[in-house]
């Protein structure tokens, strides 16, 4: 009732123009709704990696690690216990929305400690050991679901005072992965690659990355590029800010 009482009491002109004020905000109003899906070739996702710079581009992942398995009986008498001290990195850089290059590398330190005079542990095998594995992953996404990966891989083993250029390694691994919407990826590949003084050596590979909750993932091999081989999985915690 208050606006009518204002309305009836300006002149004609001044409605004219009240209405058409009014018309020119509901049309705006529509094409700022509108805008948006008419843009939605390219994703927002998609949009806001092109605004990165070249070091927005990049994502750091560092870790350390220790672990001792205690005395372990050996066949033929004797024991054994391991302490071992790692690190590993992951630094991943992020060309395009469809192209991921991960450059990977762990150092791990193992020292044994054998005990007994028969069998095995009578030879004390090994006593410091260090391993190093270093690869570059990249990845590509041939569409919103499937993707494919290859991960060439230098590692390096021995004990200390062995030959250094005795003791290299090289190989490579390669596959496809496929997303289940934007919380589990599965993947499938294989790996080939030379072993110290012996032959070549190849078997298939499965991997996944699961993220739980925003913060909370579950992943494999599909986590990074390391090359630290063996059934293992990683769980992980985003603290971030806010």
């Amino acid at each position: 009732m208050l606006i009518g009482g204002y309305m009836s009491n300006i002149s004609q002109f001044t409605r004219i123009r009240f209405i058409a004020l009014s018309l020119t905000i509901i049309i705006l109003a529509a094409l700022v709704n509108i805008a948006p899906s008419q843009a939605q070739p390219e994703s927002v996702e998609r949009l806001q990696k092109q605004e990165l710079s070249f070091f927005e581009r990049w994502a750091i992942r560092l870790n350390g690690n220790a672990e001792h398995m205690f005395n372990t009986d050996i066949d033929g008498g004797g024991k054994f216990n391991i302490t071992r001290l790692g690190i590993n990195q992951d630094a991943t850089f992020t060309a395009t929305d469809k192209l991921r290059i991960t450059f990977g590398g762990s150092y791990n330190f193992y020292h044994f400690d054998f005990s007994g005079s028969q069998g095995f542990a009578g030879l004390r095998p090994w006593r410091n050991v260090s391993v190093s594995n270093n690869s570059m992953r990249v990845s590509y996404a041939v569409t919103e679901q499937w993707g494919v990966f290859a991960m060439p891989v230098i590692s390096y083993g021995a004990e200390s005072g062995a030959p250094f250029w005795d003791s290299f390694t090289i190989g490579g691994m390669a596959g496809v992965s496929y997303r289940f919407g934007d919380k589990l990826t599965l993947g499938i590949g294989g790996f080939v690659g030379s072993r110290l003084e012996q032959s070549v050596i190849g078997y298939p590979i499965g991997f996944f990355d699961w993220k739980i909750t925003d913060r909370l993932r579950l992943s494999t091999l599909a986590a990074g590029a390391r090359n630290d081989f063996g059934p293992k999985a990683e769980l992980s915690y985003d603290v971030g800010s806010g």
